[in-house]
């Protein structure tokens, strides 16, 4: 029996196996970028198709995005199983949590000290997890400066949407019952000047629209009430076509962290390559077309003295209890 031990965050764990290094490879074998890509096209075709009718392109976007938020968390559980535990990926894939990655991300944001199996002799930021991933192209390599730079731009950015709490709650909403609606919304003001008087539709100022998004419901808890909480609804507003690029550029970094792991590992399987050579315009995609794209809230502080306490006896008054034969 092999050991292997490693930590997600700061949990510890010792993992056994019978063939460590073999298991090892068939684990990240079997790890295939092209799965989100085949999604994001398979669902952006349908969006872009002018035969395809409208809850059919609905439908498309909200899969797209639901899939850019669940790529966003394999992405960061294979920086971190890479960070933490690079000879035995499995094994912290299959104790990870939600709640580590957060924690993960957020320190590293805030450059608190995690641990991670190489030493570093310098600040640890994303760029400097970039390197790692990057750190067997060749360093005379006049543009390796610049694919790290690209992709630690890219990176930088994937963390702000993957610590988005709109995003997660969308994601959430969709994941558990379908609790999500598909479809933009349309935000539009009376111009100041005219405030105080009926004017038609047409004169009013439009501030955002898209005709993609979604419009969910969160739980917010009421402080100083137990177990009582108010309902609140969110709608957003964001471009499919975005999106699709997002899930692309996710893809190559999970390939690259494939490829890293591969040659850190010294597997030798057929296909391990980096994928870099992209022109410098294309990092900007995912977050190129803004236009319409944003969020409201209706809901918000409530007024404690209008709440009043709830037992646990009050509540449990209005059920009935099964019968349950002897």
């Amino acid at each position: 029996m092999t050991r292997h031990v490693l930590c997600v965050d700061e949990r510890p764990y010792c993992v056994w196996d019978n063939g460590i290094t073999n298991f090892n490879a068939e684990y990240l074998n079997s790890i295939n970028p092209k799965f989100y890509e085949f999604i994001a096209h398979q669902n952006y075709n349908i969006i872009i198709d002018k035969d395809a009718n409208k809850e059919s392109k609905q439908f498309a976007a909200l899969l797209l995005r639901n899939y850019y938020t669940q790529a966003l968390e394999t992405l960061f559980a294979l920086i971190f199983a890479t960070l933490q535990s690079p000879k035995c990926i499995s094994g912290w894939m299959l104790n990870y949590r939600n709640v580590d990655l957060y924690s993960l991300v957020e320190k590293v944001n805030k450059n608190i000290s995690i641990k991670i199996r190489f030493k570093i002799n310098e600040k640890f930021n994303w760029e400097r997890i970039v390197k790692i991933i990057f750190s067997y192209l060749d360093d005379n390599s006049e543009a390796k400066p610049i694919i790290v730079e690209n992709f630690s731009g890219l990176l930088n950015s994937f963390v702000t949407d993957f610590l988005n709490e709109n995003l997660r709650n969308e994601y959430n909403s969709v994941k558990h019952g379908f609790r999500a609606q598909s479809g933009g919304f349309t935000l539009e003001i009376q111009p100041p000047e005219k405030s105080n008087i009926n004017i038609p539709k047409s004169e009013l100022k439009n501030l955002l629209h898209s005709e993609y998004g979604s419009a969910f419901y969160t739980e917010e808890k009421i402080p100083e009430r137990k177990n009582q909480y108010c309902i609140n609804y969110h709608a957003l507003n964001w471009n499919p076509e975005n999106i699709y690029h997002g899930i692309y550029f996710i893809s190559l970094l999970i390939n690259n962290i494939i490829t890293f792991l591969k040659l850190y590992n010294e597997l030798q399987i057929e296909g391990i390559e980096y994928l870099v050579e992209l022109p410098n315009r294309l990092f900007n995609y995912p977050w190129k077309n803004i236009a319409g794209s944003g969020a409201f809230k209706l809901g918000g502080e409530v007024d404690l003295d209008t709440i009043p306490k709830i037992t646990d006896e009050q509540i449990f008054s209005i059920y009935h209890n099964t019968y349950i034969e002897n």
